[in-house]
């Protein structure tokens, strides 16, 4: 998802991918059915609250720039479920 050089960098990305990983599985679970929508929907705050939380967070330390990146691969994530989303429904 993310790329850092140092351990201690590397240990914060860590820490948020599998918190937003763990928090996903769980929204997966109690969801019948996780829509693209709501998938979007969970992912958006869900991301920005996690990386949010580890830059707060002196046993993580993300940094300003890492939580940028974080953000910015969510984004990422969400625009290209949206346009597969869209592709499948114009194939209808």
């Amino acid at each position: 998802m993310l790329r850092s050089s140092d351990s201690t960098s590397q240990r914060a990305i860590t820490v948020v991918t599998e918190e937003l990983i763990r928090l996903l599985e769980l929204e997966v679970k109690e969801s019948l059915e996780m829509s693209p929508e709501r998938l979007v929907d969970f992912l958006f705050p869900s991301g920005s609250r996690v990386a949010a939380k580890a830059c707060l967070d002196g046993g993580t330390a993300l940094s300003t720039s890492q939580f940028r990146r974080s953000a910015v691969a969510v984004h990422v994530a969400c625009n290209g479920i949206a346009e597969e989303h869209r592709i499948f429904h114009r194939r209808l």
